[in-house]
């Protein structure tokens, strides 16, 4: 399905969300920017995570910790803000580019100038990201994984569409984490992006276990108003498997596309593929 670019010329915004580390938002950011720009799409990738992997994993250099970065285009100070087409770099793929994160202590300190900034401390993002919406398809947000201020950012920062992507291991996890995590979004939804959509769940480091197949009924339970990506159904196709060089081939800086590995080159892209298909649904292709 070749998407293309879209007649409204105003991007789809995504943003990954799980304040559980280690359950593959940076490599499915990664994967789904590669699966996107192959339909022929404009990609921005916003790393909002201070630890800077999706930075490191796309910036076909090494960023000087001095550079302007993503911290920059979100300070409140109009003396010190700096405009996103400022920040923005080239990544080592065609097609996506990048607003990094060049040090993890400037973006925690511009968290901390938002948070005590009088007025509108979670749209900043949205602000910031203005002027470029209609250079770009899709525009995905990497978080870190927090529940603070900056995923409420990445949450509020398109006006009239954005969706909310859930990414998680199917595993056993509290019931408390889940719950927080979808009052975080609907608190958005609420006060600061009423069109704010959930995306869907994407399972990721899939085993295909009987505790695992237990649990997406769990996990369907404490998200009603989405989807889990995986089912008995179609034999759990759209469920990320752990396959540790999915991470190896990223960190190598080559797609899914361009793994030596058949299993990746075929079916690890055909499920982000998918995921980009379900992302962009409903956009008019021009």
């Amino acid at each position: 399905m070749n998407l293309r670019a879209t007649n409204r010329r105003v991007a789809r915004v995504v943003a990954a969300v799980m304040q559980k580390g280690g359950v593959g938002k940076t490599t499915t950011i990664i994967n789904l920017a590669r699966a996107a720009v192959l339909k022929g799409l404009r990609v921005l990738v916003c790393d909002l995570d201070p630890q800077g992997n999706t930075t490191d994993a796309l910036a076909p250099d090494d960023l000087d910790e001095e550079s302007v970065s993503i911290a920059d285009a979100l300070n409140p100070s109009d003396k010190d803000r700096v405009p996103i087409k400022e920040v923005l770099v080239k990544t080592i793929w065609d097609g996506v580019d990048l607003a990094p994160v060049t040090s993890p202590e400037a973006l925690a300190t511009v968290e901390e100038l938002i948070a005590a900034a009088k007025h509108g401390r979670e749209y900043r993002l949205r602000e910031a990201l203005q002027p470029v919406l209609g250079e770009y398809d899709l525009i995905l947000i990497d978080n870190a994984p927090s529940l603070g201020l900056l995923l409420v950012n990445a949450l509020a920062a398109a006006e009239d569409d954005e969706l909310a992507l859930v990414v998680m291991e199917a595993d056993r996890w509290s019931t408390k984490g889940l719950v927080m995590l979808r009052k975080t979004v609907e608190g958005v939804q609420r006060y600061y992006s009423p069109r704010l959509q959930w995306a869907g769940i994407l399972i990721s480091k899939w085993r295909n276990t009987n505790d695992e197949r237990e649990k997406l009924d769990d996990i369907a339970a404490h998200f009603p108003n989405t989807e889990v990506w995986a089912s008995a159904a179609d034999d759990y196709r759209d469920a990320v498997p752990l396959w540790n060089k999915i991470k190896t081939e990223i960190n190598a800086g080559k797609g899914m596309d361009e793994s030596s590995d058949v299993r990746l080159r075929v079916t690890a892209a055909e499920i982000y593929s998918r995921v980009v298909d379900r992302l962009m649904a409903g956009k008019e292709a021009a």
